[in-house]
């Protein structure tokens, strides 16, 4: 703390403020008054101002109507999250590389359940996908014979929910939003994630995984050997391609049996997929999903024999993982961004894209190589069978033009 008894974060302090008279946060430097990140404008807010404030305090949780949240560097006299009811780490993400394609298992016994540690594995890969330029594509199975992920551990969830206060959905999102600025914060996270709160930010951070997948240079692909509920069926949801093994195995959204929402992306992602309507009769219901009935509705993109299946999934990747990064990256945030919008703004998203993939060497390349191709045939490379097949087996024109 510093002398005035001001919370800091480093040499920096921070007021966070959500009012809920105007749904509007701001994350305050107390150094310089200069606006962190908001969608108010961009001018110093004193910390506590709002009509109908709430206090939310991440060391003592939610206290009332709008959000005013100090974060300060732990020490041993303040307050931590309880670890009575922390849960040891069990799953874990192994990875091994086939080429340009990461085969990814995701490991948990006895009961392939999501927890914390999945997630971390998670993280790591999604990095290492977008990082390095050795890897196409991601395809992602469960080492369970007979689950994908069987859903997220329901006891992190218990535990999580009895270690804060109960708060109205609209307390929910300021508070969401705090969180997520924090993030962004130099050792916000940290902070964050050694109190009450640290539920806020491990949502948060899953959501970005995911989010990450999406616009990821890499292409992902669940290989889905088995059951695959709730934080599993969204996981399958946030993947590019859902390839599944036939065979008794379910897939779905069941939280509405447990008392609450899917909170893993999976309404939304369901409703772009499906449509809002079919989305809806699904996360209402809870009922999962056999194999042929989700590839009938477009839940997953393909069935394959369970003894196949990762070798299906493995050439899909290699496949799709083929094309340029940059291009697979653009594809993926024109889609999954800009799809979301209204036509107007998804055009917009789009052609960003386009034309900031145009000026890159690599499209340039490809591009001289099919005029060039174009020049030396008289014929156009893309009405070529033999040119356009040999193209797509590469993932690109380019010296498989003539054979060489």
């Amino acid at each position: 703390m510093a002398s005035g008894g001001e919370p800091e974060v480093g040499d920096r302090a921070i007021a966070i403020n959500v009012a809920d008279d105007s749904n509007d946060l701001a994350a305050v430097d107390r150094a310089d008054g200069r606006c962190l990140s908001s969608n108010a404008p961009d001018s110093p807010r004193p910390p506590g101002t709002g009509t109908g404030c709430r206090l939310l305090s991440i060391w003592s949780g939610l206290r009332s109507s709008s959000c005013h949240v100090r974060v300060d560097q732990p020490s041993q006299s303040q307050p931590r999250a309880s670890t009575d009811r922390m849960l040891p780490l069990m799953g874990e993400v192994r990875v091994e590389q086939r080429g340009r394609v990461l085969l990814a298992t995701l490991a948990n016994p006895p009961h392939a359940l999501m927890d914390a540690a999945i997630v971390d594995g998670l993280d790591s890969l999604v990095e290492r996908a977008e990082s390095d330029p050795a890897v196409g594509a991601v395809v992602l199975t469960g080492a369970h014979p007979e689950r994908f992920i069987a859903h997220y551990e329901v006891r992190e969830l218990l535990d999580g929910a009895r270690s804060g206060p109960s708060v109205s959905p609209r307390v929910a999102k300021g508070s969401l939003r705090v969180a997520g600025a924090l993030r962004r914060v130099p050792a916000g996270e940290r902070a964050l994630s050694r109190t009450s709160a640290a539920g806020l930010v491990a949502l948060e951070r899953f959501h970005a995984i995911l989010l990450g997948m999406n616009r990821c240079g890499a292409v992902f692909v669940a290989a889905l050997n088995g059951s695959a509920m709730g934080g599993g069926c969204e996981l399958a949801l946030a993947c590019d391609v859902r390839i599944m093994a036939e065979g008794p195995h379910l897939i779905g959204q069941p939280e509405i049996l447990l008392g609450f929402p899917p909170g893993g992306g999976g309404t939304q992602r369901l409703a772009r997929l499906l449509g809002s309507g079919r989305a809806l009769r699904l996360v209402l219901d809870g009922g999962p999903l056999d194999p042929s009935r989700a590839l009938e509705i477009g839940l997953v993109d393909e069935l394959a024999p369970a003894d196949s299946l990762i070798d299906r999934a493995l050439a899909v990747a290699d496949r799709l993982g083929g094309r340029e990064k940059i291009a697979i990256a653009a594809c993926k945030r024109a889609v999954y961004e800009g799809g979301s919008l209204p036509l107007p703004g998804g055009l917009r998203v789009e052609r960003a894209e386009f034309l900031a993939a145009l000026g890159t060497p690599e499209a340039q390349e490809l591009m001289q190589a099919y005029l060039d191709a174009f020049h030396n045939t008289g014929e156009l490379p893309l009405y070529d069978s033999l040119a356009r097949e040999r193209a797509l087996e590469a993932g690109r024109f380019g010296a498989t033009l003539d054979g060489s």
